[in-house]
């Protein structure tokens, strides 16, 4: 059924971590710039820093969102005025929330560091340049969605669990 489906991303996530890290390690991390002088790569580098802030400031939305839930949720919890599986997916969201919020700053350094790369290579004079691959980055952008999906995956889980104990008190 569905449930093999949904640890899907955190396997393709995973494996996304261990490709970055074996580029790091593999002996191609220096690669020729064919780019000099095209403004292209900067204005593409510029439209992606835009997705990736556009990307965090939603996730941060999400994030405050799940904040008041969470904080709602511990005064319920308090007063014993809600079940624990409610608790636990308010929680397991607002987890899922901040991963996705560490993904997206990743994803926003990444963006940066490739635009002021883009903007360096198209102030270097005519000529061939050896510019360092970002591996850094994008082991730091794989890592964090890796971890985005894992608690993506627990949110999941503790929404059936909810599921699953709304659907016994119906009957």
């Amino acid at each position: 059924g569905m449930e093999g489906y949904s640890h899907l991303p955190v396997f393709t996530a995973d494996a996304q971590v261990s490709v970055a890290e074996a580029a790091a390690r593999g002996s191609l991390t220096q690669a020729k710039a064919n780019l000099i002088g095209s403004n292209r790569s900067v204005s593409g580098a510029r439209a992606q820093l835009e997705q990736a802030r556009a990307t965090l400031a939603s996730r941060q939305a999400d994030l405050k969102l799940a904040q008041s839930n969470i904080d709602r949720a511990r005064e319920l919890q308090k007063a014993s005025a809600i079940p624990q599986q409610q608790f636990d997916q308010w929680q397991a969201q607002f987890a899922s929330a901040q991963a996705g919020v560490n993904a997206a700053q990743a994803a926003v350094s990444a963006a940066n560091d490739q635009l002021r790369r883009t903007e360096a290579q198209v102030n270097e004079a005519e000529g061939r340049v050896v510019v360092t691959r970002p591996v850094d980055a994008n082991i730091a952008v794989a890592a964090a969605n890796a971890a985005y999906q894992h608690a993506r995956v627990k949110s999941s889980e503790a929404a059936l669990a909810l599921a699953t104990l709304n659907l016994e008190w119906t009957h």
